[in-house]
């Protein structure tokens, strides 16, 4: 079976443009790219934006994602919070990107390197590193 992705072969120095597949991908509201593994499965990338403001959001919505076992209300505020700064993603899709970022946050934690090279990671370990907190009811 042929892939529907163009091969471009880049030369040092030159960007290569997106295939027209991968154009006609981009969302138009959140400047997003959904592009394809080597399996054939579909992928969402997140802009840095789009996982800055995830971040904030996340951190503010924290504590209620720890203690509760339901947290489906929870990740639906966290996708009206993005809406609202007209980043458009899927409960799903911010679910794993959370999931995702947690595995490597912890993962480089593990490392035990003093200065992380992570882009995220002081940001992360700022909420994800301390202790828990109470929540009074």
């Amino acid at each position: 079976m042929k892939s529907h992705w163009l091969i471009h072969e880049i030369k040092a120095g030159e960007s290569a443009p997106l295939p027209l597949k991968a154009q006609s991908m981009i969302s138009s509201r959140s400047k997003s790219i959904i592009s394809k593994n080597g399996m054939g499965e579909r992928r969402h990338v997140w802009t840095h934006h789009e996982t800055l403001a995830l971040i904030d959001t996340w951190e503010d919505k924290f504590n209620l994602l720890r203690c509760q076992r339901r947290t489906a209300h929870v990740h639906e505020e966290i996708r009206q919070a993005l809406a609202a700064l007209n980043i458009d993603k899927s409960i799903r899709q911010i679910v794993v990107k959370i999931d995702n970022m947690t595995q490597k946050y912890r993962k480089t934690k593990h490392t035990g390197k003093k200065n992380p090279t992570w882009a995220y990671f002081k940001r992360l370990d700022s909420f994800l590193g301390s202790p828990p907190q109470k929540i009074r009811r």
